[in-house]
């Protein structure tokens, strides 16, 4: 039988919890979160326990021509993905940087840190309340264009 997560690993909740700075409740005042790093060690350990050796991400050359579009011919990139659990990007995070290609790692980089560096934006968008989040990108991210209903 399959492990919990929350038999495996929740020795480490509570310790990521008391890391975590964000609000109880996301609104359209506070959708926008930082990344917080301290709790990437935590991530990053269980999908190292979890993966398998031969894990990876499919179709890389889209992420490579993603990357080279954004870093090499200055573009700006929003990634809308959608998600079934909260590991999901920083499974994809954790992908890129255990490459041995220097563009995956600096991509991973930006992606996680896309607070400093306003190239690669991320979101999730499979939340209830990814009505605020479309708002929030279009008046923030791409200056206010209009896009049609999803």
């Amino acid at each position: 039988m399959a492990k919990q997560l929350k038999d495996a690993y929740g020795k480490y909740f509570k310790e990521m919890v008391a890391l975590s700075h964000a609000p109880d409740k996301i609104d359209e005042t506070n959708i926008y979160q930082e990344a917080n790093p301290e709790l990437t060690k935590y991530m990053d350990l269980m999908l190292d326990d979890n993966f398998l050796p031969e894990s990876g991400l499919g179709n890389i050359e889209n992420f490579k021509a993603f990357y080279d579009a954004v870093v090499k011919d200055g573009k700006k990139g929003l990634i809308l993905m959608e998600h079934y659990t909260n590991l999901d990007l920083p499974a994809i995070i954790y992908l890129l940087k255990n490459r041995d290609e220097e563009w995956a790692k600096d991509f991973s980089k930006r992606i996680i840190d896309g607070t400093d560096t306003r190239e690669i934006s991320f979101t999730l968008t499979n939340r209830p309340s990814g009505g605020i989040i479309k708002e929030y990108i279009l008046k923030n991210i791409t200056g206010g264009l209009s896009a049609p209903p999803v």
